[in-house]
Order: structure tokens, then C-alpha cells, then sequence
């Protein structure tokens, strides 16, 4: 089965594009339908108190998703944290797996 069956779950990717003045921040539309998933990430503490809980998304190997991007999945706000491409070769399971940041 392709990891591809669990992604139950659609995503809004936005990228920060401009910083005006103090508190504002101009957010383009990267993509407004990204196939995925999100987990509890039970990686390493945040280290960010419990302001900040982390979280995993799971989406298409060829999804545009990038480091600062704002992430947002059944009205929850993420910021993504990092992003690292599984691309195996030989395998249906080639994905991107975001870590998120839930409250940024």
C-alpha cells in the first residue's frame, strides 16, 4: 500500500514573501490543496515550553513545502521547522516529512 492512502488531511502552504513594519506580514499562497497527513512528532523537546508543540506532516515527495513556510491543516496554524525529502528509489513510499511548529 502507498503511503499515499493515508494522507487524509489537506494542507494550506503559504510563504512569507515581505516583513512591513513591525507586526506585518505579507503570506502568498503557495499551494492550497497539499494531499497529507499530521502526527504528534515525538522527536527532541522544542525547548520552546508549552508556547510551541511540534507536530510532523507527511505529503507527496514533490510537494512545495520549505523551511518558514506557514502551514495550515483544519484551522490549525503551523510554521514548518524543517523539511526533508524520503526519496527511495525503488519504493510507491517517497514523501516529504515537514516538522511543524503549532502556535508560531
Amino acid at each position: 500500500m502507498s503511503i499515499e492512502a493515508f494522507y487524509t488531511k489537506t494542507a494550506l502552504v503559504e510563504r512569507l514573501t515581505a516583513v512591513s513594519g513591525k507586526h506585518r506580514e505579507d503570506w502568498q499562497t503557495v499551494d492550497a490543496s497539499v494531499a497529507c497527513q499530521v502526527q504528534p512528532y515525538d522527536g527532541a523537546d522544542s525547548g520552546a515550553g508549552e508556547f510551541f508543540r511540534k507536530f510532523k506532516l507527511y505529503a507527496a515527495h514533490d510537494a512545495d513545502i520549505a523551511n518558514g513556510d506557514r502551514v495550515t491543516v483544519d484551522g490549525d496554524v503551523y510554521r514548518v521547522e524543517a523539511v526533508k525529502v524520503m526519496d527511495f528509489v525503488a519504493s510507491s513510499n517517497r514523501h516529504v516529512e515537514a516538522v511543524l511548529l503549532l502556535g508560531r
